[in-house]
């Protein structure tokens, strides 16, 4: 009986750790089964490239029209990339051979300079805009054949946008605030007046400069993009659209 009651208690011991076993392994070999997740990178903005109709006659005008829609972010962009007709600078067509269609003008925009006193010091900025998180920009092409010859024919088009993001903007300052941050920094840099006197003069000044700061955000003018911000560029492909002309 004795001997009975060992192997009877072995037996019991081997179905107890073979149970803990059991229930310690099926988790990890189910944890391992399941895939890795990755999220995905939140996309920079999407291209909508359209045009008015898909038939165009040999002498009518070929509009397009580009709707640019922001993702998540907030983006300070150089204007000259995003309206009008330097928005369609990287504009791609190809005609029923595959091969592309070489513009006969450029349709770039030179970027409006500026230089503007940030911290006291002058910087060098270009023009800028700022797209809002989720917002909408249109532009638009007035006629394809302004820029380029389209005999006829069936065409792709596509529009790729390199946006040069920028990390900090400067609004557009007006002779008067250039000039008093001029003067501030001539008299913090005067080793000669007194430090109660300098005190008394900069804050006279930055009394004004604020008052005038503060006159231009009511009325807000152009901002600019100091070159040196640059946080980083990326390419967005348009959707692609097939155009005819006859």
């Amino acid at each position: 009986m004795k001997r009975l009651a060992c192997i009877f208690m072995i037996c019991l011991s081997v179905v107890y750790f073979s149970g803990c076993l059991g229930g310690k392994t099926e988790p990890a070999q189910m944890e391992a089964a399941k895939p890795a997740e990755a999220d995905a990178p939140p996309k920079l903005a999407e291209l909508q490239l359209s045009a008015s109709k898909e038939v165009y006659g040999a002498d009518e005008l070929i509009p397009v029209e580009l709707q640019v829609q922001t993702g998540k972010f907030d983006l300070l962009v150089p204007y000259a990339t995003m309206q009008g007709v330097g928005a369609f600078r990287k504009l791609v067509i190809k005609n029923e051979a595959g091969e592309v269609v070489v513009a006969k003008r450029p349709l770039a925009l030179a970027s409006r300079t500026k230089l503007l006193v940030k911290d006291g010091k002058e910087v060098r900025c270009i023009q800028g805009v700022e797209l809002k998180a989720g917002s909408v920009n249109t532009a638009q092409l007035e006629d394809l054949r302004t820029y380029y010859n389209l005999p006829a024919g069936s065409y792709t088009l596509q529009s790729v946008m390199a946006f040069d993001v920028y990390k900090e903007s400067l609004p557009d300052q007006s002779p008067q605030v250039l000039e008093l941050q001029r003067e501030i920094a001539l008299v913090q840099a005067n080793t000669k007046l007194p430090p109660d006197a300098k005190q008394e003069a900069v804050s006279r000044l930055q009394e004004e400069l604020e008052f005038i700061q503060a006159d231009n955000e009511e009325n807000p003018t152009d901002i600019y993009l100091p070159v040196d911000s640059l946080r980083g560029s990326a390419e967005v492909a348009s959707n692609v659209i097939e155009v005819t002309v006859q």
